[in-house]
């Protein structure tokens, strides 16, 4: 099992465990956009929006492979959480999906 540790504006607020689906392309850490880093801060600046979607649990920044990353509680929740960034007009080829199971934030 893998952990990550999420952060939110520069504050670690939790460890969950998190499970990668290498078979399942929308758990891939592959984005098939190249964007400046100053479109990739932007987009995440304004995607707040996103984590009000019930069962997306996590928004970030991985700089090394160049996405977005959302968390998400269940692969059902994708289509939501893909409308609402398109709504916030954030391209979804910027954008990767991760699944946390079992979400316990530890301070």
């Amino acid at each position: 099992m893998k952990y990550a540790i999420i952060l939110m504006t520069g504050l670690v607020i939790g460890l969950a465990a998190c499970k990668d689906d290498p078979v399942d392309p929308y758990f891939e850490d592959v984005c098939t956009g190249e964007y400046s880093d100053l479109q990739l801060y932007g987009w995440r600046r304004i995607a707040g929006p996103v984590m009000a979607v019930e069962g997306v649990n996590s928004l970030g920044l991985n700089m090394e492979t160049r996405c977005i990353r959302v968390g998400v509680s269940s692969r059902d929740v994708i289509p939501q959480a893909e409308a609402k960034l398109t709504e916030l007009e954030i391209p979804l080829d910027a954008v990767t999906f991760h699944y946390f199971e079992g979400v316990e934030f530890a301070l």
